[in-house]
């Protein structure tokens, strides 16, 4: 029964019991006997036996005052014995998520409800004796302190978390509630508490935490601008939205997207920014994503083409709209020079002077140019489509396609059948194409006809074989000196039937290695003459011939005739010496035994 009730029935039975004890002594008075009662055996009656009568009415009044409350009283105790009982039945068999405890003085957990298994896995004794163990200590350490304290200031302890550890060392989250116990003294006697399994919610609540830190770290980190819009005005934004548009986060916030600071009044396509951004986010706020192009403002100075992506969401029973803002600046100058290298590509393959054809993968033609369908002489329908690798002739040409499909740069030269009966003489050079990934998807040839100029190139090559063995089968020396390096650039094979050295030797020698081979008496001679020969030479006068001596590779020194010719390569900014070199050994000694003879006197 509750304390405040027990005191005011008491006071009411009380005061009921003394003012009838007043009024039944006031009757049984000597003034109200001698007043009422005349009749004197009566009033002796009375006045022998009043006490008795005193406490005869006193008892009758007691038990009829006490009678009903008694009954009440009763009645609580029966009631609150039933509620006991069901309030245990209750908390023993509370199942997975509650379970209850009572703590008294120097005996933690003097009651510990069954269900305790249900949560934690322990039994009851197991858990009593380990709860130190599994964390629990916190339930019972400190908390009449801590509720006296608390009953100081009227403050109720708030329900807390506890972390503990289950049968199978898991970790379970525990919200828990106590309630003091107090005696009639208004003494703490005992802590009952309500321990609720919270795992549940609380992974919950920590996977919900986790998502919202990575999506704080995504919008945050994000390399587009990203702004929350309520109504028309940004009310947050990331740090990527504050660099792009060159403002503070104060300056962009409760501000418009069409505010002069961030966009032009006028947009590219002539529509106002205000209408027109007012449009797109009252699109976006009845379920229609937008996805549009805008021109902004860097903080009202720099303009800068943007992407712009609308987004509604719900958030506390509120539509917003997610911005997602792209800086396009670069793309747009990259699509440009695309579509301006597009135009020069095309200027180039549609006035080539060569035919151009393009090919997949599969070796089917894909285009081609004007060019290419004149060399053919067949419609660009009939070329585009064509499959180079499912043709029955050309097979060099073929071979060449599938190796350039394999990445490799060829080039062929030769017959390219069109039928049967008809063929082009054709220089191809095939090359392979690669996307940005670098894989292979097909490639392009560029084809140049030979067929008009085949009998020249022909010829030319002939002539140019039978101009080299002219040149390596004449006895002369025949050579091609660098005047800038002094080095040989060409000279003949004759050289080793001449002097023993080979052409290979002698393109390894510097020029004072040359200059060695030289007979001393004719050093001097040539130096002379190669100097005058570069710097005094007119321009009409580009011939000559001079004799010397030059060491044999076994050591002995042979008379030769060098004439040659000074050649000015403009070009090149340099001067070469073209001429042939005569064994003239030979007739040296001729003049010299002549010589000899005539100095020899005759005898007649």
């Amino acid at each position: 029964m509750n304390i405040n009730l027990k005191t005011n029935w008491i006071i009411r039975v009380t005061g009921i019991f003394f003012l009838s004890s007043f009024i039944i002594l006031s009757v049984f008075s000597d003034f109200f006997l001698d007043f009422f009662i005349q009749n004197t055996v009566m009033w002796y009656f009375i006045q022998t036996y009043r006490w008795i009568f005193i406490l005869v009415a006193l008892s009758i009044l007691l038990f009829f005052l006490l009678r009903k409350p008694y009954k009440n009283f009763v009645s609580l105790e029966e009631a609150l014995t039933v509620s006991r009982k069901d309030y245990r039945l209750v908390v023993d068999n509370l199942k997975d998520d509650y379970f209850f405890y009572r703590h008294e003085k120097d005996n933690p957990f003097q009651y510990l409800s069954s269900s305790v298994t249900n949560v934690l896995g322990y039994s009851k004794i197991d858990f009593i004796e380990t709860f130190r163990k599994t964390g629990a200590a916190i339930l019972y350490d400190n908390c009449f302190e801590r509720h006296k304290q608390l009953s100081y200031t009227d403050i109720i302890q708030p329900p807390f978390e506890v972390e503990v550890k289950n049968f199978n060392n898991t970790i379970i989250y525990l919200e828990i509630k106590e309630i003091p116990v107090v005696n009639n003294k208004n003494e703490l006697v005992a802590i009952e508490g309500i321990a609720r399994n919270v795992t549940r919610y609380k992974l919950a609540e920590n996977q919900l935490l986790e998502k919202e830190n990575k999506y704080h770290t995504l919008f945050e980190s994000a390399n587009d601008g990203y702004f929350i819009i309520k109504d028309d005005k940004f009310i947050d934004c990331n740090h990527k939205a504050i660099e792009i548009f060159k403002c503070s986060f104060e300056e962009i916030i409760m501000h418009t997207p069409y505010h002069y600071r961030f966009s032009p009044p006028i947009q590219p396509n002539g529509h106002s920014s205000r209408e027109l951004a007012r449009e797109k986010i009252d699109l976006a706020l009845a379920g229609k994503p937008q996805f549009f192009e805008w021109k902004h403002l860097r903080n009202d100075t720099e303009p800068f083409d943007a992407e712009i992506t609308l987004n509604k969401f719900l958030f506390n029973g509120e539509d917003y709209v997610l911005a997602v803002v792209r800086d396009i600046t670069e793309r747009k100058l990259i699509e440009k020079k695309i579509i301006e290298k597009e135009k020069n590509y095309h200027l180039i393959f549609d006035n080539s002077p060569f035919g151009i054809f393009y090919f997949t993968n599969e070796g089917v033609i894909t285009d081609c140019n004007e060019v290419y369908q004149n060399i053919l002489q067949l419609p660009r329908d009939k070329i585009i489509g064509y499959n180079l690798l499912a043709t029955k002739y050309n097979k060099e040409f073929k071979d060449n396609v599938a190796a350039c499909l394999l990445g490799q740069k060829t080039i062929y030269t030769g017959n390219y059948a069109i039928s049967k009966t008809q063929l082009l003489h054709l220089n191809t050079s095939i090359t392979p194409v690669y996307d940005d990934g670098n894989k292979l998807t097909g490639g392009f040839c560029i084809v140049h006809e030979l067929s008009e100029t085949a009998f020249i190139i022909e010829k030319s090559r002939k002539d140019e074989i039978n101009f080299c063995e002219i040149l390596e089968n004449a006895r002369q020396i025949l050579y091609k000196l660098n005047i800038k390096t002094g080095n040989y650039e060409y000279i003949s094979s004759a050289l080793t039937q001449l002097l023993g050295f080979t052409p290979d030797e002698f393109y390894a020698m510097n020029a004072s290695e040359i200059m060695s081979l030289l007979h001393p008496d004719d050093t001097r001679k040539a130096k002379n003459i190669v100097a005058k020969m570069i710097k005094d030479v007119p321009d009409n006068q580009t011939e000559f011939l001079i004799e010397y001596r030059i060491r044999h590779k076994n050591g002995e020194y042979k008379w030769v005739s060098d004439k040659y010719k000074i050649v000015n390569d403009k070009n090149e900014n340099n001067s070469f010496i073209i001429g042939n070199v005569m064994d003239i050994t030979r007739l040296k000694e001729a003049e010299e035994s002549l010589k000899i003879f005539l100095k020899t006197p005759k005898i007649n």
